[in-house]
């Protein structure tokens, strides 16, 4: 059985069991620092190991890349897995993920692919987990945190059924439900195009072929270690979004407010609140220019 991802998984092709999660993060590991928890993870899904059956208790020395990586190598889930571990992930991103999850003006970024389940008795999609890598950021991670967002690339629905219904379904439980995974509650909020090419001729004689892909954008609400909002405090104060440590509770709507003015801006069209959160969404390298006296503009 492949290994799955908590309430990702949770896309049975009877949808009798929609959002209950099939497969939990060890209780040891559930308050590790989230780099640990997603390359943990990353090595599970890879290795095929069931994480709810995987004996592993953190250690804080695991922080140290090479002490974390010779631990998963020696424990016996993955000595006895059909497929060695992955390779690691870049040891800047690893470092900045405990930190502050941003270097010289690029952030870290969490990235998921889904991809059709070949097995018709199983799930609708398995997923599997890019190593912890730098890109640029947009201002909302900027805001409030990049480990706040987690992005998922998924196959257009259409692509994976062909049945009206169950696309609609699908649609349905990606966009309206909240995902737990990793330890925390997700929800979907933006989503843009991102086809993969599969065909290229080398002679150009041939039609490029595309397969089309969708990258959805999650945010984060709510975690084991997140803490709530003081009263009459609408927003997590600026300087948190750089400190992995602290982080408090707000739900989607609250970061709807900030970038776009939901509340104020029911009587617009969709499409131009779409493209106003697009705006936000938008990947920038983050700079600040200081002068000689040492005071930035």
């Amino acid at each position: 059985m492949h290994p799955t991802l908590y309430s990702f998984y949770a896309l049975p092709r009877d949808f009798s069991i929609i959002n209950i999660a099939q497969a939990k993060l060890p209780e040891s590991l559930i308050n590790a620092p989230l780099p640990i928890i997603w390359e943990v993870t990353r090595a599970a899904l890879h290795c095929g190991v069931e994480l709810a059956d995987l004996e592993i208790n953190y250690n804080d020395g695991w922080r140290d890349q090479m002490i974390f990586n010779q631990e998963l190598r020696n424990h016996p889930a993955f000595i006895a897995a059909s497929k060695p571990l992955p390779g690691m992930c870049d040891p800047r991103a690893w470092k900045a993920a405990f930190s502050t999850f941003r270097h010289n003006g690029r952030t870290v970024t969490l990235v998921m692919e889904a991809k059709a389940n070949p097995d018709n008795k199983g799930p609708l999609f398995l997923f599997s987990l890019e190593p912890l890598k730098f890109d640029l950021g947009h201002r909302l991670c900027r805001r409030f945190g990049a480990d706040r967002f987690l992005e998922v690339i998924f196959p257009a629905p259409s692509t994976v059924s062909k049945d009206a219904e169950t696309v609609d379904r699908v649609n349905r439980w990606l966009s309206q439900v909240p995902h737990v995974v990793l330890s925390r509650v997700w929800r979907a909020f933006f989503l843009k195009d991102a086809k993969k090419q599969i065909k290229e001729d080398q002679f150009n004689w041939v039609r490029k072929t595309y397969v089309q892909q969708y990258r959805v954008y999650f945010f984060c609400e709510d975690g084991a270690n997140f803490v709530r909002r003081k009263r009459h405090v609408h927003f997590p104060p600026k300087e948190q979004a750089y400190n992995v440590e602290t982080r408090t509770k707000m739900g989607l709507s609250r970061l709807l407010e900030w970038a776009i003015g939901l509340s104020r801006s029911k009587s617009q069209k969709s499409l131009k609140l779409f493209s106003r959160l697009a705006l936000s969404m938008m990947l920038r390298i983050s700079l600040l220019v200081v002068f000689s006296d040492g005071i930035p503009p």
